[in-house]
């Protein structure tokens, strides 16, 4: 085999070897959103969300409550940190883990337009989305969404979408709030931040409702 020819099959392994990278399920990094509002909404409202992806696995969140999903499990795993509250029953650090199943993610229909525009150097597809709200009622909207990058399926906002939503907006108590992929990082994500953390104790929803409402004064309203 002469160098010409093992030049050419290096440049394919290469070749193949970013392709992987870029494959939906395999990449890494950090997804930053921009937020912008419509409606009364406070100062301090955030402008930025950043969702950090390790291959099938992603997480948000804060000092206090963390999510992590599993596209591969298709599970939900929420954190909460309440170390620090002061109150019996109350204080510790407790997880509550969800799967989501069929019957969940096909209550919602995606259809893919065709349409395509480029977000953050990445091309994005035009999804409509038909799903029924809590009334029982159907509702529609149009999304953007990447299938280049993120875990096999969305379970952050659009269970069972088979690509990251890019551009959507989320409405509650009267404000829409608009979600923007403005930034990718790639690689700077340890399999480590997408994990249970140690020291969390599992609880199930309903304990976690009566913490809930022992640090409402007996309410009944969900963290």
């Amino acid at each position: 085999m002469n160098k010409k020819i093992l030049s050419l099959v290096a440049c394919a392994v290469l070749f193949m070897a970013i392709s992987v990278q870029a494959q939906q399920g395999k990449w890494i990094g950090t997804v930053k959103y921009k937020l912008t509002y419509e409606g009364a909404v406070s100062p301090q409202a955030p402008t930025e969300y950043e969702i950090k992806v390790y291959e099938n696995k992603g997480t948000t969140g804060n000092a206090f409550v963390k999510a992590i999903t599993n596209a591969t499990a298709k599970s939900i795993t929420t954190m909460f940190d309440l170390s620090s509250v002061p109150v019996d029953g109350v204080q510790g650090k407790w997880y509550t883990r969800k799967k989501v199943t069929d019957e969940d993610m096909n209550k919602v229909t995606y259809v893919f337009t065709g349409n395509t525009k480029q977000m953050a150097g990445k091309t994005v597809k035009e999804v409509h989305v038909t799903y029924k709200d809590d009334d029982d009622e159907e509702k529609q909207e149009t999304i953007w969404a990447c299938d280049e990058i993120g875990p096999v399926i969305d379970l952050m906002f659009y269970l069972g979408l088979k690509g990251m939503p890019f551009e959507f907006t989320a409405e509650g108590q009267g404000v829409v709030v608009k979600y923007e992929v403005v930034e990718l990082t790639p690689n700077n994500v340890k399999e480590t931040e997408v994990l249970l953390e140690s020291g969390y104790e599992e609880v199930t929803e309903e304990e976690l409702q009566e913490m809930v409402s022992i640090l409402n004064g007996g309410g009944e309203d969900d963290i």
